[in-house]
């Protein structure tokens, strides 16, 4: 897959993309086991740049200190077919049941 993209532009409470058009980027090629930080609010993305159709997954952790943004910025996911962790998944045998956390 394509590296992980990074724009300094976020979205307002209006609805609007702040810059209009974003000005400055980073590019973070895929490589096994490397991570990187970043503030959530700027729009990020992974770019497509060959036929692969190999499923990449990524893991996700955000910290909030002092609010959690509004839907459709930030909801509450379901995640009862999501393949990674659905009762299918291989990995199913690790995700805690309500009571166990």
């Amino acid at each position: 897959g394509g590296p992980a993209l990074v724009l300094d532009q976020v979205v307002a409470d209006t609805g609007d993309h702040l810059p209009i058009f974003p000005q400055n980027g980073c590019a973070v090629s895929t490589r096994s086991n490397r991570w990187m930080v970043f503030p959530g609010e700027l729009r990020h993305g992974a770019v497509s740049i060959d036929d692969s159709k190999e499923q990449r997954f990524v893991i996700l952790y955000n910290f909030w200190r002092s609010h959690t943004p509004r839907p459709p910025a930030c909801q509450v996911p379901d995640f009862t077919n999501y393949l990674p962790i659905c009762s299918t998944a291989a990995t199913a045998r690790h995700v805690l049941k309500p009571e166990e956390d």
